[in-house]
């Protein structure tokens, strides 16, 4: 497979049945998929332990200060939510929804954003450190290179934005 054009993915959805998805712009997953969940729920199921949290649905959602270290959020509709603050250290967010997220002063070292979409995320102050940005569409709508992708002028502008208005 060619992962320049395409990804392709197996997952089962939350009623059992086993889904395919392909190409980065359908890799997340359909709305009808995504089993809407509260921040009191994810929080108490990752509190017990839980870490898989696929294609689950939070989208407009409030979890300023969360600590979701290593959580598996691949294909997670999480467009809209409010990530102020939280801890995503090591979280994987392949494919994504992150549309309009404020992710400000969240801490994001060596999360995985392949795939994700950002268009008109927050990440002022965040921590980046270590972030895999591979095929991820920016807040300013452009998609990084799938070869390793670097920090450039123009992301670091994006990142700044909030401040310079």
């Amino acid at each position: 497979m060619n992962f320049v054009n395409s990804v392709e993915t197996r997952y089962m959805d939350f009623q059992g049945s086993v889904r395919y998805e392909s190409n980065a712009s359908s890799y997340a997953l359909r709305a009808g998929c995504a089993q809407k969940m509260t921040p009191d729920e994810l929080l108490q199921r990752y509190a017990a332990g839980e870490r898989n949290f696929r294609g689950v649905n939070l989208s407009d959602e409030i979890l300023i200060w969360a600590d979701l270290r290593g959580a598996d959020l691949r294909g997670a509709n999480l467009r809209g939510v409010n990530l102020n603050w939280a801890n995503l250290s090591r979280v994987n967010l392949i494919g994504a929804d992150l549309r309009g997220a404020d992710l400000a002063w969240a801490n994001l070292k060596k999360a995985d954003l392949r795939w994700a979409n950002l268009s008109e995320a927050n990440f002022s102050a965040a921590n980046l450190s270590g972030t895999d940005w591979s095929g991820a569409i920016m807040p300013d709508g452009t998609i990084l290179p799938i070869e390793n992708p670097r920090p450039t002028p123009k992301l670091l502008s994006w990142l700044l934005m909030p401040f310079n208005r």
